[in-house]
């Protein structure tokens, strides 16, 4: 169950990699080999009308580039911003595997997902994609 106001690791269930602010640019979020680092743990807050994801290392969150538009699309990056109105997500269990959780622009379709399949390798980006029955859309919250 996650848990609002706690810090976790957000583990692909295909790849095994974690939600990771690249240490490149600071906004980029991409599947990485779990090490531990601050830019891999996020602070999840229930906001009463969904989800924040607060990154620990630069204090950014988790929201989608919204250069092309305000809405969400399949491919459209996941980024981490500095903003006074953080994107809310709905975080809900996967129907298929209790423990692991899917995480959607709140009031979408769109999930968060891990690319080309949740390819495993370093720096592989995230971004939304419309769901279906893959893993690489699939995240545990593992306690940081």
């Amino acid at each position: 169950m996650v848990s609002s106001g706690q810090t976790y690791f957000l583990t692909n269930k295909k790849s095994q990699t974690v939600c990771d602010l690249s240490g490149d640019d600071q906004t980029s979020v991409i599947g990485f080999t779990a090490q531990g680092s601050d830019n891999q743990k996020w602070k999840v807050q229930d906001t009463g009308n969904g989800w924040t994801l607060q990154n620990i290392f630069n204090k950014k969150y988790l929201d989608f580039d919204k250069s092309q538009g305000t809405s969400p699309g399949n491919g459209t990056k996941v980024v981490a911003v500095e903003t006074n109105s953080p994107c809310t997500w709905d975080i809900r269990p996967d129907q298929n595997d209790s423990n692991a959780y899917r995480i959607f622009v709140r009031g979408s379709n769109f999930n968060v997902d891990l690319s080309d399949h949740g390819n495993p390798n370093p720096n592989t980006p995230v971004t939304l994609w419309e769901k279906w029955e893959g893993e690489n859309q699939v995240w545990s919250f593992k306690e940081a």
